[in-house]
């Protein structure tokens, strides 16, 4: 069964909706196993907290970078550590690593000029400068809301996703199969064959270099 793990990751003014976001998953998680797949969410209060040698946070980010997608949420204050997740977060995708996925959400708010704060600033400032690198962010009204766009791009994401490792899988299944009609064919044709010196031949092991990008 495939797993795909879900970091949710969220300012300290958004910890209600980080635990709504976690029971969605399990749920969906039971729909979707019917179909091979399981959703595991992943939040930092489940991890160990117990005092260690490095700076905790380091820990977190650590067990951030083992998941597959990560869900950044939010709404009156950045939050230094779940901005320095991003980042994290950001430059793996961008390298080709974990997570493959990044999603973004902004809980709505209204506010008079007098209540800006140095938080609220920096809020903007990373809206500018996710549409600044054409990367896409959700905004969400109340959890309901939340709750209806993770159920649409969860299914976007594993149709898409799921699927073409379905296909990659298949593809591998039956290039090995043409490899043993040929070896079969082989064998047939000529019988019996000695050859002086050793020949190893394996499919699955490439000889070439391929560039990591």
């Amino acid at each position: 069964m495939k797993e795909i793990k879900i970091f949710i990751a969220s300012s300290a003014d958004l910890k209600k909706e980080r635990k709504e976001i976690q029971l969605i998953l399990r749920k969906e998680s039971d729909k979707y196993e019917q179909k091979g797949v399981k959703i595991k969410p992943v939040l930092w209060e489940n991890l160990l907290l117990d005092m260690g040698q490095t700076r905790k946070q380091d820990y977190f980010t650590e067990e951030m970078l083992k998941c597959d997608v990560v869900i950044f949420m939010f709404y009156s204050k950045l939050g230094k550590f779940t901005k320095e997740e991003f980042d994290t977060a950001y430059q793996n995708m961008k390298d080709g690593k974990n997570p493959k996925r990044v999603f973004v959400f902004f809980k709505e708010f209204n506010i008079s000029p007098n209540e800006i704060t140095e938080e609220i600033l920096k809020l903007r400032d990373l809206k500018k400068y996710l549409e600044k690198i054409e990367g896409f962010y959700n905004s969400f009204s109340n959890i309901d809301n939340l709750e209806l766009q993770l159920k649409n791009q969860l299914e976007l994401l594993i149709d898409n996703d799921f699927k073409e490792e379905n296909k990659q899988s298949e593809s591998s299944k039956e290039y090995k199969s043409g490899i043993n009609i040929h070896q079969s064919d082989c064998e047939n044709a000529f019988g019996n064959l000695t050859v002086n010196g050793d020949f190893n031949f394996n499919p699955n092991k490439s000889t070439e270099k391929k560039k990591i990008n």
